[in-house]
């Protein structure tokens, strides 16, 4: 079994236990993307959301604004037993999407979980409209952390959490990674997730210095780079 059947494995688990996202949540990953969507002057036309049906912001954004709001996940159908999640059955790495359909694609905390990053933002970029925005997140990790735990999995294994990650990154390689199929308008790193809110007491919140592991949340805003 490869690391990514097994992710999607562990994904789909892990979906069946927890159920459907807090609504709370849901809204707030929605008003968030939205806000972003505004700066960036994408104010309607067609979106897509890849990897995103356990997480759905499309479900939040205003459908009014869109002439058409798409999900693509490889595990939908899974999600529309569970939830009634409405999509496309398809994996990052081949959307079922002519060239240049969307004017946004919408894809958080999506590429460590996908088979071929380098091939699911080739696509991303594929779907995208000259000119159109790519709004992304996804966590990343200190490098000595990242050896250590290296160390750790080629002595003892990974541990049940880890297979939800084939893939992890550091800030310099992801950035490197996206760098290379879209033009960046707008990058920040967060060490707090801003959709939790300040609740001191959240399970879920970051430490406010990040440590050694200085796990953390990049966000971008881009535009797709020419195809060479």
């Amino acid at each position: 079994m490869s690391a990514w059947t097994k992710a999607q494995s562990c994904e789909a688990e892990a979906w069946r236990r927890l159920g459907h996202a807090d609504d709370g949540y849901v809204q707030r990953r929605g008003a968030y993307v939205a806000a972003w969507m505004r700066f960036w002057g994408v104010a309607g036309g067609r979106v897509l959301e890849i990897g995103g049906a356990g997480l759905p912001v499309l479900e939040a954004l205003d459908g009014g604004a869109f002439c058409e709001r798409r999900a693509a996940d490889p595990l939908m159908e899974h999600y529309g037993d569970l939830f009634g999640a409405r999509g496309d059955s398809a994996r990052a790495e081949r959307l079922p999407y002519e060239d240049g359909r969307f004017d946004a694609v919408v894809m958080l905390n999506v590429l460590d979980h996908v088979d071929d990053p380098e091939q699911a933002l080739r696509e991303t970029r594929r779907v995208l409209r000259p000119g159109g925005t790519l709004f992304f997140s996804c966590d990343t990790y200190g490098a000595t952390w990242l050896s250590l735990r290296a160390v750790r999995v080629a002595l003892r294994g990974k541990r049940n959490n880890d297979h939800l990650h084939p893939h992890r990154f550091t800030v310099t390689r992801l950035l490197k990674l996206v760098g290379r199929f879209f033009e960046p308008l707008e990058t920040s790193v967060r060490y707090r997730d801003p959709l939790l809110g300040e609740d001191p007491g959240s399970k879920h919140r970051r430490p406010s210095a990040p440590g050694l592991k200085q796990e953390g949340r990049v966000y971008v805003a881009a535009r797709p780079r020419a195809a060479v």
